[in-house]
Order: structure tokens, then sequence, then C-alpha cells
């Protein structure tokens, strides 16, 4: 009689997961309201980025007039954004989604009940 002996083998299955705690969603949790916590960029400060920044180990690609800008494939509002300009001494917030802008305005449309106008793509906060 023929025996055989079994060994268990197990497989394990990696996948990339999300171990960011700050999503840009929250980072610009305050954007009906112009309020940006700590969503900033400062060098020369202890802390100098915010935690949406270190936590990805992104540092800007330009600085210009004292706004930092970043490189990006994240998602924010359910469209795709290629950049985010924050400020360093500036009280300037900027997102670049990557889809052309009547998709970018179905999308804002439906988070926030209005589009974006084309004379006035830019949210001005007071």
């Amino acid at each position: 009689m023929l025996r055989l002996k079994l060994t268990p083998v197990f497989f394990v299955l990696l996948l990339p997961v999300s171990t960011f705690a700050v999503s840009l969603e929250q980072a610009v949790s305050g954007f009906q309201n112009c309020s940006f916590k700590a969503f900033f960029y400062a060098p020369w400060d202890k802390q100098p980025e915010h935690p949406y920044f270190s936590e990805r180990n992104l540092k800007p690609y330009k600085e210009e007039n004292g706004l930092y800008f970043f490189k990006v494939k994240d998602v924010l509002f359910g469209l795709p954004v290629a950049e985010i300009v924050v400020p360093g001494t500036w009280d300037y917030h900027g997102i670049v989604f990557d889809v052309p802008l009547e998709k970018a305005r179905a999308a804002f449309k439906q988070r926030f009940g209005s589009p974006l106008h084309q004379k006035r793509a830019v949210r001005r906060c007071s």
C-alpha cells in the first residue's frame, strides 16, 4: 500500500493596503468654509508639513512666491487629482483635477448642489 504524506501549503497574498492616516478629503475638510487647518508647507518650521505630505513622503517640485506645488495621484470628491498647491506664507490652496471641466462641474453639482461656473472656476475665500 502506497502512503502519501500530505504537507499543508499556505499561500500568502500580499495586497497593497493604504496605511495613510490622513486622506486628501480630510486635509481639505473645511473647503466649504475656507478653513484648511494646518494644511501648509513651511520648511523653516519644526513641523514643516501637514501629515498628508509627510505620510506620503511628498516634497514640493516647485516653490513660487511662497506657494508650494506638489504632484500627486489622489482622489478628491470622486475626481482624480494631479496637483496640490499649498501656502508657505500666503493664504491660498489649489487643487488641480485631472478631468475635463464638464466632468468636474457634474461632480461638484452632485456633491455641493452647484457646479463650477466657467468664469468662476476658482473659489475665493474671504
